[in-house]
């Protein structure tokens, strides 16, 4: 099979545009973006709605105290990851029913 020059520019356009979108798309990734004066950055979130259903008999304390805690004296702050803590915390909850098929799939 002989390559004719109209296949081989089609072959070096599609490379150089996967080049090019690649380089965009990690120098995009790796760059902060200025809007308006302010950067994008990842924003904290509110704890609402810490209180228990009244038809719920639960005790929460202790759940707020080990989270509190660990914000106060883990060594790595910085590293704590609340929405990981958050999910997790759900996580275990549907794996402590002990059941195989019921699991948490965060959205």
């Amino acid at each position: 099979m002989k390559l004719t020059l109209k296949q081989i520019r089609k072959a070096i356009l599609i490379i150089t545009l996967i080049l090019i979108s690649g380089g965009a798309g990690y120098w995009l990734g790796t760059h902060e973006i200025k809007t308006q004066g302010s950067k994008f950055k990842v924003q904290s979130f509110k704890i609402i709605n810490k209180g228990v259903p009244a038809e719920k008999d639960l005790d929460f304390t202790l759940f707020w105290e080990t989270w509190t805690k660990l914000e106060e004296k883990y060594l790595e702050k910085n590293a704590l990851d609340h929405e990981k803590m958050f999910y997790g915390a759900i996580q275990g909850m549907t794996a402590s029913v002990g059941d195989p098929y019921t699991v948490f799939l965060p959205s």
